[in-house]
């Protein structure tokens, strides 16, 4: 993404020859363990077994073994990365919001009473929704995101070329003062269901 020329990866560079040798160790591992699941037909109540029961609702097929291998790859590589940097930056937050912290313990604490929480704990831990949706309004953990424009279209003042990409600035949208209140203010309750806080409420009810 960095280089100004876009080298295939057919091509014998040092990076090219790292990547290939890298991708296909993974492939390896990953074919390996598809063959074996599908093989022995364990279940292990996890990912992988969902994505072999899977099926295409007009055709009743499964996935290939390709198909399968994308999608744990997908996940793999940007749901293990994204849920830690998200979970960082909540504790960062949470550290700089006694209050919030407070009252989320408390919700924890009720729901929970002390046990592990389960899937459906979620519809009553209402407040930790908003406090991780505010997480990630500050700090996305994918911070930027690409779209190619598959024909030539106006943006503003500016017209984008067919096949060009346009880069989009998560980070900036979810900071901008035009679309929130005390846009760098750490305010879980500005995600309250149903609710848009006035500015007088946001302002009162964070300290940042």
């Amino acid at each position: 993404m960095r280089s100004p020329v876009r080298i295939p990866l057919s091509v014998p560079t040092p990076a090219n020859r790292k990547f290939l040798r890298a991708k296909a160790s993974l492939d390896r591992y990953l074919y390996a363990m598809i063959a074996e699941r599908r093989q022995t037909g364990k279940q292990q109540g996890d990912l992988l077994d969902m994505l072999l029961a899977a099926r295409d609702e007009d055709t009743g097929q499964g996935m290939t073994d390709e198909q399968v291998r994308n999608e744990v790859v997908t996940i793999y590589a940007a749901g293990h990365e994204t849920t830690a940097v998200a979970l960082t930056w909540a504790w960062v937050a949470l550290n700089q919001n006694p209050d919030v912290l407070r009252k989320l313990q408390t919700e924890v604490d009720t729901v929970l009473g002390g046990r592990a929480p389960v899937i459906a704990d979620l519809a009553r831990l209402l407040y930790t929704l908003q406090v991780f949706e505010e997480t990630m309004r500050l700090y996305p953990p994918v911070p930027l995101s690409v779209r190619r424009a598959y024909a030539s279209a106006p943006l503003g003042d500016y017209i984008v070329p067919k096949d060009e990409f346009v880069a989009i600035a998560i980070h900036n949208i979810h900071r901008h003062p035009a679309f929130w209140e005390r846009a760098e203010a750490f305010v879980p309750e500005r995600f309250t269901p149903d609710t848009t806080l006035s500015k007088h409420e946001i302002n009162r009810s964070s300290h940042t």
